[in-house]
């Protein structure tokens, strides 16, 4: 390789070979992901590290522990160093193991015991309703099973619930056939309402089952705030009680229903003019 100058200071002070950066950015992800190791000989370093540090991870309510079991690599389609230098995608994909310890809500047989893997991009009913369709994407997804609950032993509704599990990729199919079912969606989830990826699920939701919706979907987020602390969390994320107020203001009216969050068009075209 070509020797090049070094300037410092205006002055020439030697020359040095330049490094070969593909073969040093090669080295670096191998270090971080340690891709040519086994996964039970992996140091605690990189990649490795960074899930050893979030996981395991428990619900709110302590019943269920995800845990990290490992992760491994597919085939690549392009190598690092076609990808840096013919501008090729670098494409490795990576497989991420994890177990749910005591499912048994979710799973009437219970966490398996051997090898489990969930597909990425799959969403997965939680409870099965014939009068709306709620697609929760989060943690959100347990305080929608609480408002389907009171939907059903107050008001005689029977709601649907979706796991959405992952937002990229998302396989829409199950979620249409729901919507088929009941005419009728609301999606939910702990992100500000404004621009979320519940606004963008629900644009697609529009577009793809404009045939059998009775109305617009329905979208309850966060409030469009900075997140405050922890004692004004349950006035900053969505609870039991916005899903099903705004069930009965946007969807269908709840026989004896008396909300106590406003999600009327008035309140919205208010919050809009005030950029709340």
């Amino acid at each position: 390789m070509a020797k090049a100058e070094r300037k410092v200071f205006g002055k020439l002070q030697n020359t040095y070979d330049p490094p070969d950066l593909i073969e040093i950015q090669t080295k670096s992800y191998n270090d971080f992901l340690q891709a040519d190791v086994p996964p039970a000989k992996r140091e605690n370093k990189g990649l490795q590290a960074i899930f050893r540090e979030i996981f395991p991870v428990a619900s709110f309510d302590g019943r269920y522990v995800l845990d990290f079991v490992g992760y491994e690599f597919g085939p690549e389609k392009y190598s690092l160093a076609e990808s840096l230098g013919d501008g090729h995608t670098y494409s490795k994909p990576l497989h991420a193991t994890f177990r749910l310890k005591d499912g048994e809500e979710f799973r009437e047989d219970g966490v398996p015991t051997g090898h489990f893997e969930i597909p990425m991009g799959e969403p997965d009913i939680k409870r099965a309703g014939k009068d709306v369709t709620i697609l929760t994407i989060g943690a959100v997804l347990y305080r929608a099973l609480e408002a389907a609950k009171i939907l059903e032993e107050k008001y005689g509704v029977s709601a649907e619930i979706i796991d959405a599990r992952s937002i990229v990729p998302f396989n829409y199919e199950k979620v249409i056939e729901s919507v088929k079912k009941t005419g009728k969606i609301l999606l939910v989830g702990d992100a500000c309402e404004r621009n979320s990826v519940m606004r963008d699920m629900a644009s697609n939701i529009t577009e793809m089952c404009f045939d059998y919706l009775g109305g617009p979907p329905v979208v309850v987020g966060s409030r469009n705030w900075i997140t405050p602390a922890f004692e004004l969390e349950k006035s900053f994320f969505p609870q039991a009680d916005w899903i099903i107020d705004a069930l009965h203001e946007k969807i269908m009216p709840l026989p004896g229903h008396v909300p106590t969050n406003n999600f009327t068009d008035i309140e919205k075209v208010e919050r809009a003019k005030k950029g709340l």
